[in-house]
């Protein structure tokens, strides 16, 4: 490489470029200083002293007759790889030779990249045995760089394909989980099959002009949104900049949209009878127990890796924008069932009434007949699923049946009960004695659960039931109310909020090492601030616990006045009631008749408010938070309830009375044929 004599027939350019290249500082080894490098097989440079690679020197040779060629410089013939041939080539001319070389050179180039998309994607591509494998896979693995990219039919066709099979493992998956984790019957994986297919069918998503349909309608949409704006017809063009990829996987979102996946779970589970609700699919799907989330990770493993011809990842395919919400789902599974033409029967009320009646802690026995009479009197047609957003969910009738049931039951009219649980008691009998004990049970602690057992196990009914079965019934509604907060399992403690983020809200993301290292150098920071802010919280404690509504009886008992306590507790309720947006009645003090109460509307500041009692209102609460609605859409829904048992009541009025009236007609008559003639 330091030969002078090479460049001496070259011209004068090359000359200089020579001088300039001896006068430049040499590369020196980065190891040791050495200035002596010697040429490898692998193109690198090597140290002669210490056998350093030098990172500043690669060969790059070539002829010399193709220095200053019209067709450019080629690749020296010792990198480029020649096949074996048994029979002796015969000699060529310089134009033929010229070509060969560079076909040669091109066959190299195209070798070098083939070994790179090997060495990149590990070494060949090794099938795994898929769980939810289908037969009829889009694109098999090709080498990089030779990849054809499809035309717009076979994209259109591949895109609709993987995501049709995409949205059908998501309902596996889940049907899967439901059985397994959480009891449900196999029944509903056979009959979310069938409604699948069939909606399918009916949508016409496998339709042969599926693609071009889309995309006139989105041009169509783009016009009439550009002639809404005012905007000319010369601006419609500017829809071109939407690639149809995008058109196409919109389209398959309007039809069949990621949260339906959760609503033909939903139907399914509503087919088989079983007493599953909107809000336990929506819990479930939001905490991660079911594939909802981060299902996408789990469909890309059974269907593979789709290719570098297909643009679209299955993160952006199958990753929800949001989780849907309860009345949004019972409408989509009553769209579909509309679609397919279900004949769907109402929801399973004793199941239901059941497991609420469990949850509340209230007699199965004494309630839920009543309940059932109730609901085979009335049998409202919330009890059917709709396809009506606007309809009240069907768990929302569920209740109210039984809120009714419970009111007539324990004769909650407005009587004031829970305000009498504030009166003093002066020269108390035994049976008062009793009645003040479980009174100020009332008002200090919750463990009072098996109390009312043992009051229904003397034989007493609760229509005859004394007013402190009423009184332990809304202490038990009210310990109810504070124990059922629905807090995710998620949300209890910083640690399983940051599992919950790292497998649930950010899955299929990876992280480096260096930020693998930082993770771990902020953990132990803040496990070491956490253990002393609590041996800190521990100390200014003193040994003392946090006020609970035990000592505010206990200070009651000690002889701190009553009045106090009933008025504070009293601006509780009023503000409770005030926040869901009710307004606080006043016990009624005149009994005009001891029958079902009816609650309106009250004109108040000339604004329409709901006005209810306390009694009323801790029972409505309490169930509405079991529910998981609004309190306000509680009592809408009880309201509804009573306006359709009060027009049963009527009709059934009047049709006795008119039954009667033809009897006693009938009667008249025969008696008067049978009476003799006058003389």
């Amino acid at each position: 490489m330091d030969n002078p004599n090479f460049y001496h027939d070259f011209p004068f350019a090359v000359k200089r470029e020579a001088e300039e290249f001896q006068t430049r500082p040499r590369i020196r080894c980065e190891g040791c200083g050495g200035t002596d490098f010697e040429s490898g097989d692998d193109g690198f440079f090597y140290c002669r002293d210490c056998g350093g690679q030098s990172q500043d020197m690669l060969e790059t040779d070539c002829a010399e007759d193709d220095m200053f060629a019209e067709t450019g410089a080629l690749y020296n013939n010792k990198y480029v790889r020649h096949g074996q041939s048994q029979s002796r080539p015969l000699p060529l001319s310089q134009s033929q030779s010229q070509s060969l070389s560079q076909a040669r050179s091109k066959a190299a180039k195209e070798e070098m990249l083939r070994s790179l998309a090997r060495n990149l994607g590990g070494l060949g591509n090794v099938k795994e045995e898929r769980p939810h494998g289908f037969d009829d896979e889009f694109s098999q693995p090709m080498d990089f760089g030779n990849v054809p990219f499809p035309d717009d039919k076979s994209l259109a066709d591949g895109i609709r394909l993987r995501y049709v099979q995409g949205m059908q493992l998501m309902i596996q998956m889940q049907c899967k989980e439901l059985v397994e984790r959480f009891g449900m019957s196999r029944l509903i994986c056979g009959i979310v099959g069938e409604v699948w297919f069939r909606y399918l069918a009916l949508r016409k998503v496998f339709d042969e002009s599926w693609a071009d349909k889309a995309i006139l309608e989105a041009e169509a949409a783009a016009r009439e949104h550009h002639m809404i704006r005012g905007n000319d017809d010369s601006d419609a063009h500017s829809f071109s900049r939407r690639k149809p990829v995008f058109v196409w996987v919109s389209s398959l979102r309007s039809m069949i949209p990621i949260h339906s996946s959760l609503a033909f779970t939903f139907l399914a589970c509503h087919i088989a009878r079983e007493q599953i609700l909107p809000t336990d699919l929506v819990n479930w799907a939001t905490e991660g127990k079911l594939p909802y989330i981060s299902a996408f990770s789990d469909i890309e493993k059974s269907l593979g890796n789709p290719g570098a011809g297909f643009p679209l990842s299955s993160r952006f395919l199958f990753r929800p924008v949001y989780t849907p919400g309860t009345w949004q789902m019972e409408a989509t599974a009553g769209s579909i069932a509309h679609c397919v033409g279900l004949h769907l029967p109402p929801v399973n009320f004793y199941a239901i009434a059941q497991r609420y009646l469990r949850q509340l802690s209230l007699p199965l026995e004494k309630i839920l007949q009543h309940a059932c009479h109730i609901y085979e009197w009335s049998m409202p047609a919330e009890l059917w699923l709709s396809a009506n957003p606007f309809q009240l969910p069907t768990r929302v009738c569920v209740m109210s049946i039984l809120m009714i049931a419970i009111r007539i039951l324990y004769e909650i009219h407005g009587h004031g009960v829970w305000e009498k649980s504030f009166s003093p008691l002066k020269n108390p009998s035994p049976s008062t004695k009793k009645k003040g004990d479980l009174e100020n049970k009332c008002n200090t602690t919750h463990s009072h659960e098996e109390k009312i057992d043992s009051v229904y196990e003397k034989g007493s009914t609760p229509a005859q039931a004394p007013q402190f079965d009423t009184m332990d019934l809304l202490c038990k509604l009210e310990a109810k109310y504070n124990d059922m907060m629905n807090t995710p399992d998620h949300s209890r403690d910083f640690r399983s909020y940051l599992k919950y983020c790292k497998d649930i809200v950010f899955s299929g993301m990876t992280t480096s090492y260096e930020e693998e290292r930082l993770i771990e150098a902020l953990w132990d920071i803040y496990e070491k601030q956490e253990d002393s802010g609590a041996a800190d919280g521990a100390i200014r404690s003193g040994g003392k616990g946090r006020w609970s509504p035990k000592d505010e009886g206990a200070a009651a008992s000690n002889g701190a006045p009553p009045a106090a306590g009933r008025e504070a507790a009293l601006a509780r309720m009023r503000q409770n009631m005030k926040e869901n947006g009710f307004e606080y009645l006043p016990p009624r003090t005149r009994r005009r008749t001891d029958d079902y109460l009816h609650y309106r509307r009250k004109k108040i500041e000339g604004r329409l408010l709901f006005v209810a009692h306390a009694d009323y209102f801790i029972l409505l609460r309490a169930c509405a938070r079991l529910a998981q609605v609004d309190a306000r859409i509680m009592h809408l829904g009880v309201l509804k309830l009573e306006r359709r048992l009060r027009w049963l009541e009527r009709r059934i009025g009047r049709s006795l009375l008119a039954l009667r009236r033809g009897r006693e007609g009938a009667s008249a008559a025969v008696v008067a044929e049978s009476a003799p003639p006058p003389p």
